[in-house]
């Protein structure tokens, strides 16, 4: 699990290139709110193999000051994950209640096959 979630932070570090310096990526913590913009993930599911595929769900929570940021960086993180193999399953836009920041969920899933598992 630590290496499938490693190499998620290792792409996600990649895809943002220089303009993007100040966006803060994370594993999420839940008693703590990163600094806008940010974006933190988090393991959602891992699915023992059966019959040799296994299965790892990874979840993205995009923090931004307007719902264009959200879909900008939701596209480069799409993007920067399918080049690892997660295929993403669903997307929401949501808002805090509390700080009025505009959110976006994103919900990967990836599958891999080997004889050996």
């Amino acid at each position: 699990m630590k290496q499938a979630l490693e190499t998620v932070y290792q792409a996600l570090v990649a895809a943002f290139p220089v303009q993007f310096a100040l966006t803060k990526i994370s594993r999420a913590w839940p008693q703590i709110k990163p600094p806008l913009p940010s974006i933190s993930f988090y393991l959602s599911s891992w699915q023992t193999p059966v019959k040799g595929c296994l299965q790892t769900g990874v979840a993205l929570l995009i923090r931004a000051g307007d719902p264009i940021g959200c879909d900008e960086y939701s596209a480069v993180c799409a993007t920067a994950l399918a080049g690892i193999g997660y295929a993403l399953l669903d997307a929401r836009d949501g808002a805090e209640e509390d700080t009025g920041c505009y959110l976006k969920q994103l919900d990967f899933k990836k599958e891999t096959w080997s004889v050996w598992v």
